[in-house]
């Protein structure tokens, strides 16, 4: 018995944490999604022009949480649109076959830009006050 209530606890805990993820932060500050939206559009082109609609369907997933972004901010939907461009930057930026330093330079800073302006715009900062909460 003692068991099962600490399973319950341990599973309202979990809820509330997944509840926290997807909260709408109405003080998050909206700008940091339009640099990250503009590479994914750059990508969405670019692979329109070398697989056609198919290919380019899966990077209209950034574009299209951008705008959600914009509308609705979540700490879920900052952490995958962050992730993602992060480690996109980091892959380029250690992967030698990437091609000849410039082109590696201009592509690692296609991801690490915006990642780095999510970063600046966390959706946990308060766009009013510019403090994260707990400061």
């Amino acid at each position: 018995m003692n068991e099962e209530a600490g399973l319950a606890r341990w599973f309202m805990a979990a809820l509330n944490s997944f509840a926290d993820l997807v909260r709408r932060r109405p003080n998050a500050p909206r700008w940091p999604y339009i640099i990250p939206v503009v590479v994914a559009l750059l990508f969405v082109g670019h692979a329109l022009e070398d697989a056609g609609p198919g290919g380019a369907v899966i990077f209209g997933i950034p574009v299209a949480l951008c705008a959600v972004q914009a509308l609705w901010p979540t700490v879920l939907g900052w952490v995958l649109l962050f992730g993602p461009f992060l480690g996109y930057g980091l892959v380029v930026a250690v992967s030698p076959e990437a091609g000849p330093l410039d082109e590696r330079i201009i592509f690692m800073l296609l991801g690490l830009g915006p990642a780095l302006i999510l970063w600046l715009g966390r959706p946990w900062h308060d766009r009013r006050t510019q403090r994260t909460p707990g400061e």
